[in-house]
This record gives C-alpha cells, structure tokens and sequence, in this order.
C-alpha cells in the first residue's frame, strides 16, 4: 500500500514547453547579466568559463543561458562593471602635499 503523500503525478511535457526550455535566453535579459556579473566577480580566471565541466554544470543548472566567452569577460563584462561601480563612487582628488589617510 503506498501513501498519498508519495503519489507523484507525471505527465509529459507539451510541445511548446518542450521549446521553450531549449529556447535561450536574451543576452540583454536581466538574468543573464546577472549571471554574467556574479561570473565576473568570482575571482576565477576566465578561461574558466571555456572549461567543459563548468559548461556541463550550466547547461544543467540553467539550459536556457548561453555562456559567453572568455574574450567577453576580458573585453566586455569586466569593463562594464569596473565603470558602473567607479561611477558610483565619489571621485577623491589628489593635490600636491594632500593627505588621504586623514
């Protein structure tokens, strides 16, 4: 006798959310700039994100998002997110004979 509780209903997918799960996500998409930021920030080395086991791992954590080169990071992401944060500081001026640490 099985229980309710462990009664899992299953049904197979239809067409069109089949496609859709194949379907990748726009590059300018909110998620995938996040993801692309959080990828910028790790402190890793950006050939990384050519390594086939890291490839493997996004295609099954998030199919949907397509993995930018490491040309990207160096030429694109990385500057992109020095700019917003160095805009959002406050610029410090440095004059002959200024002190910083006071």
């Amino acid at each position: 006798m099985t229980s309710l509780c462990c009664r899992v209903k299953t049904s197979q997918l239809r067409l069109w959310e089949s496609l859709k799960r194949r379907q990748k996500m726009p590059h300018d998409s909110a998620k995938a700039q996040d993801i692309r930021a959080k990828i910028a920030l790790s402190d890793l080395p950006f050939a990384f994100v050519e390594n086939p086991g890291f490839l493997m791992l996004m295609e099954h954590v998030k199919p949907q998002f397509e993995m930018p080169s490491r040309h990207y990071f160096i030429e694109k992401a990385l500057p992109a997110l020095y700019k917003k944060i160095s805009d959002k500081l406050p610029v410090i001026r440095c004059t002959p004979g200024s002190n910083l640490t006071r």
